[in-house]
């Protein structure tokens, strides 16, 4: 894998994706609320019924950014996330720090919308849950593509330790053969 493609990854999801998403609903929600406001009010209402089965996939996610967060601590030396440079590394803990914040918050907030059912409050719900969403889905693109090429990296490392073993093992056969000759 190279790291250009992690780069132009990075650049797609933070500055494209993103950016791009917020400005939809921030339209969207603005038109809803300027032409009609019953529509806006109806769907948000509409988003708050599904919301306790996304903040449970919003707390598990707080537990899976705390892991990965606990993980990329523990990363073994042949790890791509170890031979990514300082700034796709920095671009990294900033995805996890970011998702582990959305989750967060947004399973917070369901504590404030459980004690008031204002349309305002409804909406930042929206908000909160759209942010959590992409998090969501730019840790999975990136964790996904990089630890698939861990996995076959720790299993050519494995290859790789197995064949050092032997040569080890070669070698110190040899030596001891070595010793037992001067020794007759």
């Amino acid at each position: 894998m190279h790291f250009d493609f992690i780069e132009k990854l990075d650049h797609f999801l933070r500055k494209m994706m993103i950016k791009g998403t917020i400005i939809i609903s921030i339209v969207i929600l603005s038109a809803l609320f300027h032409f009609n406001n019953d529509a806006l009010i109806i769907f948000v209402k509409y988003l708050n019924r599904g919301s306790n089965s996304i903040n449970t996939m919003a707390s598990i996610f707080t537990g899976i950014y705390f892991s990965l967060c606990t993980l990329m601590l523990s990363l073994p030396a042949f790890s791509r996330i170890r031979q990514l440079g300082k700034k796709n590394y920095h671009s990294l803990l900033k995805i996890l720090f970011f998702g582990l914040l959305w989750s967060l918050s947004y399973s917070l907030w369901q504590i404030v919308i459980s004690f008031s059912n204002n349309e305002f409050l409804l909406i930042i719900n929206f908000l909160l849950m759209l942010g959590f969403i992409l998090s969501v889905l730019q840790s999975t693109l990136y964790f996904s593509i990089i630890l698939g090429q861990d996995l076959i990296n720790s299993y050519e490392a494995s290859d790789e330790m197995s064949r050092d073993i032997q040569t080890i093992k070669r070698m110190l056969e040899e030596i001891e053969r070595k010793e037992e000759i001067k020794r007759r």
